[in-house]
């Protein structure tokens, strides 16, 4: 998978599985296929390339972003997450420098351990968008190492850690 450069999936595709692409440094997708219900664990992890750039990248049906799905992708360059997201899991984004999310989609729930730990330019800012009200979980370490969120987001986070 090393050499595999693909810039897009079939749009006819639904469920990406365990790994699928996993250590694909010259996979360069902007966005996912809008049918696609389900990624499994560490579907894209260490995909060095992958940058899901567009609006709308990761498509709305998608609930849960599963254990380590894009750990390491440092390209990672998502601008949101899909609306109807309930659950991110263990070390979904875990070291994905790029990532520079502002908010948070208002479903959300759970944040799990580790899900966004070193994401250096995560920069959530609770001033201007609050966190989701359904936010109940936000597991050991999930923000460790996102020096870009303003203060006030981490003590907001704080607030809700494991409680």
């Amino acid at each position: 998978c090393q050499s595999l450069a693909i810039r897009k999936l079939p749009d006819t595709i639904e469920v990406i599985a365990i790994m699928a692409f996993s250590d694909c440094n010259n996979l360069v997708l902007t966005t996912l296929p809008r049918k696609l219900q389900q990624i499994q664990p560490a579907a894209f992890a260490r995909c060095k390339s992958l940058v899901l750039s567009d609006a709308g990248a990761i498509p709305d049906g998608i609930t849960v972003l599963e254990f380590g799905v894009f750990h390491s992708c440092e390209s990672l360059a998502l601008k949101e997450l899909p609306k109807g997201l309930v659950s991110i899991e263990d070390s979904a984004f875990k070291n994905c420098t790029s990532l520079a999310l502002t908010k948070l989609p208002p479903e959300l729930e759970r944040i799990e351990k580790d899900a966004f730990s070193g994401c250096s330019s995560l920069a959530l800012d609770y001033d201007s968008i609050p966190l989701p009200e359904k936010l109940i979980f936000v597991g050991a370490g999930a923000f460790d190492g996102c020096t870009a969120l303003s203060p006030r987001t981490r003590e907001k986070l704080d607030e809700i850690v494991e409680r």
